[in-house]
């Protein structure tokens, strides 16, 4: 079913970029907007009598939470062109809102410091320490009484420590990559599933109907053409070695 509607815009508030260093501030501010029905419900059948009766569903398998978020994000780039290598960290906060069920779901923040390297031009080696936080959820007090009982807040919340190693390839506007996370801290109220290993990996294509025009002279990114520099270095979004615009 349908899910979320997220518009989250972000800018560049400063950018300077010289032959030994590139430095980025970027800040961003979006807004999550429920399409789904957060009412979704599912059916279940008495077993002594086989009357059928429908129950909301749980919060964790709903489309949506029904809810309009607010989403603030920052990061801080720092990029060495002559060597190849960069170091930036991120802040995500996602203040979460009321939805007319009388829920709340826990607000959410995330700080990531990563450092990584370009290898043979294609090849991208990143490393990220990332910390995250996840209030607890919240409920209306007269929720209960309309027989929603099939989840509860308290086994809700948790604060992690995470490690993250990535490689990422990039040939024209392929990319792939693959993540793996190792968790080096866990903490979950009450009673709830913590994870021991999560790996993600996926395939991109990035399809540019319109392409930027660059300068002559200018270096830039095959698969993000608006990232241009004036010197050799690595792209800020996926690590991929700047091309010289003949």
């Amino acid at each position: 079913g349908w899910g979320d509607l997220i518009l989250f815009p972000r800018y560049d508030v400063f950018k300077k970029s010289t032959l030994t260093k590139k430095v980025e501030i970027t800040l961003g501010l979006g807004i999550k907007i429920p399409v789904g029905n957060p009412k979704d419900t599912l059916r279940q059948v008495e077993p002594f009598s086989g009357k059928e009766f429908y129950i909301l569903k749980p919060v964790a398998i709903r489309t949506t939470s029904g809810a309009q978020d607010i989403i603030f994000y920052a990061s801080l780039f720092r990029g060495f062109p002559k060597s190849n290598f960069r170091v930036f960290s991120n802040l995500l906060y996602i203040k979460k809102g009321w939805n007319e069920l009388g829920e709340k779901a826990g607000d959410y923040a995330s700080i990531g410091l990563f450092a990584g390297k370009t290898l043979f031009e294609n090849l991208g080696i990143t490393l990220q320490v990332k910390g995250e936080w996840i209030d607890s959820m919240k409920t209306n007090s007269d929720l209960l009484l309309f027989g929603y009982f099939n989840y509860d807040p308290k086994a809700t919340g948790s604060k992690k420590v995470l490690l993250i190693p990535q490689l990422s390839y990039s040939f024209k506007s392929f990319s792939a990559y693959v993540s793996a996370e190792f968790p080096l801290y866990q903490y979950v109220n009450k009673q709830q599933i913590a994870s021991q290993h999560f790996v993600t990996t996926g395939i991109t294509y990035k399809f540019i109907p319109v392409k930027t025009k660059v300068s002559t002279g200018m270096y830039f990114c095959p698969m993000h053409p608006e990232k241009t520099n004036t010197v050799p270095g690595a792209c800020p979004e996926c690590g991929m070695n700047l091309e010289l615009k003949k």
